[in-house]
Order: C-alpha cells, then structure tokens, then sequence
C-alpha cells in the first residue's frame, strides 16, 4: 500500500473542497470497501477525507410518505431499526445478510452503494492486466477466463463483472433515489445510479469522485395531493416542483383515495410514452376493484370488569383478509389501546390471505371496524354491571395514553359525553329493554363514543380569517 495522506472534515462542503484540492483523494467512511482495494493496488489515492464526522449524515428519518437513509448511517443500524425491519423487511434482510457482523457494524450506506465488484481479475492488478474496469481499453480477461460466477444479464463485450450487493438491488422494488452534494444538491433515480458497462465500464456510477452521496430515499405512496405529487415525482424522476396535480373534486372516495393507485401511474406512463395527454377513466366495473375495499373482520374482545365499573382487563383480538400478495393489516385493534384505562391489556393481529383484491380504508380507518365492537362490548359490560353505559365510559376514560404514559395533547371526550347527554335528554332513558315506547313503536336510546391517535409529528397551529363586508 503507498503513503498517503489524512484529513478529517466536520461538513460536507469542506470535504468537497478538500477533495478537490488534492488530486488523486478520495472520501473515506467506513472503509471496508476502500481499504482493501488499497491493499490490492486497485486503489491508490493520495489522500484519504475521512467524512464520518460530518453530524446529520448517519440519521434515519422516517416520515409519513417516505424513509431517508443518511449515507454514513451503519450497514447494522438500518438493518435493526424497528421501523424498516417491519415494514420494509426486504431491505433490512439485504443488509443483515451482507458480510459479517463486524463489517456491518462500521460499512455505511453510502459505502454500500458505492462497493466495486468482486471480480477477481479486477481485484488482481499485479497478475492480470486487462481490465477495461481498472484500465480503460486494456481488455477483459474475464471473457476468457474463469468467469462461471460473473455475469450473464446487463454485460457487455468490455466487461462481465458483476455488482456484489444485494441492498440496491432491493431499493430498486421501491423506486429509491440517492442524494448527492455536487456544490448543490439533486437526486438520482437508483436505476439511473447504475449505468450498464457497454462500452465504459469504468464509469460505474454517475457523479464524479468530488460528489459526496448524502442520503438515500424511498417513497410511500400518500394521502393528500402533496403526497400524490411527491409520489408521481418519484415514479418518474420528475422534480418535485415540476409535478402539478390538480384535485377539484375528489369525488366518492369513503377513504378509498387516501393513496395513488396502479391506474394512475398506468396513465402517466402511457402520456410520456406517447408525448401527449391521457385521459384514462375506469369502467363501473374496474371500480370495485381498482381502488380496494372494506376487508372482512373477525374480532374476538373480552372485557374484565370490578363490580364498581373499573375496567380490568381488555383482550382485543382482530384478523381480517387480505390479498395473496400484499399484507394489509385493518389495524381493528388499535382504538382498545387508547380508549380505556385498564391496568392488563392485550391485543393481537392477524391475516388471511384470500384470492381477493388488496384491501384499504373504506369510509375511515380500521379502527372504526374496532370501535363498533369494542362499544358494543361495553354496552353488554354495562348491562351486566346494570350501570348506565355512559357512566361506565366516564369511569374508565384514560387521562393519559395507557402504553406510553404521556398526556394527551387535547382530548375532550368527557366533556362530548356530558354535553351530548345535557342535550338529548339522556337522564330520561330507560334502561329496560323493550321500556320505552313512542305511541305504538318500540324506541331505543343508544350512545357509544370513538377517538383517533393525532397524526402530527410536531405541534401545529392553524388559524383563519374572512373579510367583512357592510351588509347592504
């Protein structure tokens, strides 16, 4: 290995500026890649700008519509984050199965992307020669070697050597793009990333050595038109301020357009394909099956109760359908967590995949489903316990979130039921089935209450105001 020097930068901008000012330097990371390319002499750089101080770079941002991946964030920390282990298992199961674990614990994301190919006569420079990889017009000996493991797809006559990592192949199925700093910063679809060898090999990626990678990202379709325009900018590498979607009327959607759906990105293609507007409308028929659907549900709910009213214990167990190819879970569960007090608590999910397709909110989330039966289970407790139902709600309110043990940022159920009794008259309710008559018609007097978790990551504050006009 030759001498080189060593710099440790604190910014991005510094570490471009010291690349720039060094010939021959490269940035440095973890390193498990670039040293032992050193050690072949594949690599011999003048100068090593190590980048791993640079604060903000090894941060993973999950957002509503989207995870961003800093580019020094650890091989190992991606691949144990809770969120990314549970709903995007396929890149957390291309990291852990990479390398070993001491590897995974200092290689970056960033690193990964950028890893060369494991080509032994790439990696051979003292013994073989010919490579157009690592020497531009001196040949490929791999053609006429020992190549039963190189490439057989998206080769050329310049080169066979092929990509050895398996978490770019898995954010290509989420039409991830990079962040680079050139001087500014822009992104690079993930396919665009890796440009087929033709007749340049050697340019594996396409930045230049000064462009330092700052963050991977992956979208998730949304659920209002900033969402839909950030979603349709990433299908189609388009910015995000060139994308205009214009929503005047949403029509009957009962939470069926929450998210963009297969037909939109049909059109959108077919009208880039074509160079001219498309206009694509389903038939009454393909609505029923373009834009999913209630799933079936079945819940299981107990309740445990002191004879005063106190709540004991709830077990909530909710199953619903699914398609065979997608796992969408109706969450029926959810509301029994924050709804009630109670100091033992249970709550399970589960799904059955049917050949039907893939469901989604109709008419409001899950937890409405598991608001019907966990209000309908306290209506049987309070007949049991023969208290008035709106009594045994107030007696069992949480005043804080039960799992986490934080107050509520507002919550003003109590009062709802107090004022909506005062209103309706509740204190003249009968409680007898069958009690209350108007003329000849039986009459039933019912309540029952629901909440929602705020979807807010920070608190927001929103205000309004309309001009007044003299009336005339």
């Amino acid at each position: 290995m030759k001498n080189f020097d060593y710099m440790s930068t604190t910014t991005a901008d510094a570490a471009r500026a010291a690349v720039l000012g060094s010939r021959g330097a490269r940035f440095l990371a973890g390193g498990t890649t670039l040293v032992d390319l050193m050690k072949c002499g594949v690599e011999e750089p003048a100068a090593l700008i190590d980048i791993t101080r640079i604060p903000g770079l090894d941060t993973i941002e999950i957002g509503a519509d989207r995870i961003k991946i800093g580019a020094l964030a650890k091989m190992s920390a991606v691949a144990r984050h809770p969120v990314i282990r549970e709903e995007f298992p396929v890149l957390s199961e291309s990291l852990w199965r990479g390398a070993s674990e001491q590897l995974r614990n200092m290689a970056t994301i960033g690193g990964n992307l950028l890893q060369r190919t494991r080509c032994s006569y790439f990696r051979a420079p003292h013994i073989y020669g010919a490579c157009n990889k690592r020497r531009p017009g001196s040949g490929c000996a791999a053609l006429g070697g020992h190549n039963r493991g190189h490439a057989i797809l998206g080769t050329s006559e310049h080169c066979i050597a092929t990509y050895p990592g398996d978490f770019a192949v898995a954010l290509m199925a989420f039409d991830a793009v990079v962040h680079v700093e050139d001087g500014e910063r822009r992104t690079i679809a993930i396919g665009d990333f890796f440009p087929l060898p033709d007749i340049t090999p050697h340019i594996e990626h396409p930045i230049a050595v000064t462009d330092l990678i700052v963050g991977v990202t992956v979208w998730e379709p949304s659920q209002w038109v900033e969402g839909a325009r950030r979603t349709l900018s990433e299908w189609f590498s388009v910015p995000f301020e060139k994308v205009r979607v214009l929503s005047p009327f949403v029509g009957g959607s009962f939470g069926s357009k929450v998210t963009l759906h297969p037909h939109s990105a049909i059109a959108a293609m077919a009208a880039k394909q074509i160079g001219r507007p498309v206009k694509l409308g389903l038939t009454r028929a393909q609505n029923f099956t373009a834009h999913g659907g209630r799933p079936a549900t079945r819940q299981h709910l107990s309740l445990g109760a002191s004879e005063d009213g106190r709540l004991r214990a709830i077990l909530h167990n909710n199953v619903n359908e699914t398609s065979i190819d997608d796992n969408y879970d109706e969450s029926g569960e959810d509301l029994a967590r924050v709804a009630y007090a109670s100091p033992n608590f249970s709550a399970r999910a589960g799904l059955v995949h049917a050949n039907i397709i893939t469901p989604g909110w109709m008419r409001a989330p899950g937890e409405a489903v598991g608001a019907y039966a966990l209000e309908c289970a306290m209506d049987e407790l309070a007949y049991q316990l023969q208290m008035d139902p709106i009594e045994l709600r107030l007696r069992n309110l949480a005043d804080h979130d039960p799992e986490s043990g934080k107050p509520w940022s507002t919550r003003r159920l109590r009062e709802a039921y107090q004022a909506g009794a005062e209103a309706f008259g509740w204190a003249e309710r009968s409680p007898e089935p069958r009690s209350m008559r108007r003329g000849s018609e039986l009459v039933g007097w019912g309540m029952a209450g629901g909440c929602f978790r705020s979807m807010a990551s920070r608190p927001r504050r929103a205000s309004a105001s309309a001009p007044m006009e003299p009336s005339r």
